[in-house]
């Protein structure tokens, strides 16, 4: 009986480790994310650039304005500074994500507006005849927009070590947007499978130097 306690502790223990919610290390606070390179969970962001559609009509400036990481996801929101009234207004906000990711969700709020995201393997162009488009497959192209008031788009692709995410954001005459969520799936990490194995060697060694001290 000892000995199934103990085996249960140590399977329970360990078990909450792996499944316990990854902390982000990077900022929570409101932050112009131009410049700003943070990680959350096993992955980072960097390379933010926000920049307006021609013709130009406002300075753009994106917030990050929360960051968690919980069931294998990380969720980013972020305030892309387009209160109602306004518009017509498109701007252009990229970034990097690096450590592995197998799926973004994009969601929309705001009213009369739409944001277009293309994830590639490969950087995409900000000039030329291919700007802002992927110059291969797209991992992914998702598009999002309100009404109603909260749209969600969704895809999945294999699991790909550096993703570079465009998004054309846009509202309409009236429209504004203040709220631009999005999630990324991340791939489980080698280093975690290992700890994971370790651990049921170290789980079976102890189960069998206990059978061999307990008196038959």
């Amino acid at each position: 009986m000892k000995i199934m306690i103990l085996i249960g502790t140590v399977v329970l223990a360990f078990s909450s480790a792996l499944t316990a919610a990854d902390l982000c290390t990077g900022p929570f606070a409101p932050l112009n994310v131009v410049g700003l390179t943070f990680s959350c969970g096993s992955v980072s962001f960097s390379n933010f650039s926000v920049t307006p559609a021609s013709p130009a009509t406002v300075s753009p400036e994106i917030d990050l304005t929360h960051a968690d990481s919980t069931g294998g996801s990380v969720n980013l929101t972020f305030n892309p500074n387009l209160s109602a009234p306004i518009g017509p207004q498109d701007i252009y906000f990229r970034f990097q994500v690096d450590g592995g990711i197998s799926q973004v969700s994009l969601g929309v709020g705001g009213m009369n507006a739409t944001v277009i995201e293309t994830a590639c393997s490969v950087p995409i162009p900000t000039t030329g005849p291919g700007a802002n488009m992927c110059p291969t497959t797209a991992l992914a192209t998702l598009i999002a927009f309100s009404p109603p008031a909260t749209s969600t788009a969704v895809s999945s692709f294999g699991g790909t070590p550096t993703v570079f995410i465009f998004k054309d954001v846009g509202v309409a005459t009236g429209g504004g947007l203040t709220t631009l969520n999005q999630s990324f799936s991340m791939i489980p990490e080698p280093g975690s499978m290992i700890l994971f194995g370790t651990g049921l060697i170290a789980l079976a060694t102890m189960t069998r130097w206990l059978n061999r001290s307990t008196p038959a």
